[in-house]
């Protein structure tokens, strides 16, 4: 039992030193150099994953792992501003740390295999669905514009969600702000005016 526990204390060590040393140096970096600041062999590496490839891969799997969180919150939230909050803040916190992966997908760096497995984790989750049913409720109760496309509204909200997107507003801002700066844009265009039914088309819609 205790030798189940020292591979799992292992492994997750492992996992914390590969995402330190990738966020330092990109996917360049060395099996050698995660095991040094992991503070164990190569060996030991090797035992929990093939190679490089299956580390980068169990990294996404658990930045997914950590989105699932978040979309977890916000399904316990009952009204749109903190929901979004939720959302936005947890998302850019999985980027600060997991943000420099999706320079590993775009470049090419994964085998297709490996890209088509954490292609369907994230399906599996049904991330958008679930977002766009939160936006959807907004909508029920009057939070949020009747007119809105909860679906258009979803990919609007990843756009602003984008690493690229965090990383030109957070030249720009304190990065405790991000969050909230992003869900005022969000919602300075999404949020019902006062006079508007929840569940009628705006004007522009009726004509």
């Amino acid at each position: 039992m205790r030798e189940r526990t020292d591979s799992r204390e292992n492994r997750t060590r492992v996992l914390e030193a590969a995402r330190a040393v990738f966020a330092a140096r990109g996917a360049v970096a060395e099996i050698k150099d995660i095991a040094e600041a992991a503070g164990v062999g190569v060996g030991t590496i090797y035992r929990h994953f093939p190679g490089k490839e299956a580390l980068l891969t169990a990294l996404i799997h658990r930045a997914l792992d950590e989105i699932e969180s978040v979309v977890e919150a916000a399904e316990r939230t009952t009204t749109i501003r903190p929901r979004l909050q939720v959302i936005v803040e947890g998302t850019l916190r999985v980027h600060g740390s997991y943000g420099w992966l999706m320079e590993a997908l775009l470049a090419g760096t994964l085998a297709a295999s490996s890209r088509d497995a954490i292609r369907a984790d994230a399906e599996s989750r049904n991330f958008d669905g679930r977002i766009q049913a939160l936006l959807a409720a907004g909508i029920e109760a009057g939070e949020l514009r009747g007119d809105l496309d909860s679906q258009l509204g979803t990919l609007v909200l990843q756009s602003l969600l984008s690493p690229w997107m965090y990383e030109k507003i957070r030249s720009r801002r304190e990065p405790d702000g991000v969050a909230g700066a992003l869900v005022d844009i969000f919602l300075r265009g999404a949020a019902a005016h006062r006079h508007e039914p929840a569940n009628e088309p705006g004007p522009e819609a009726a004509g």
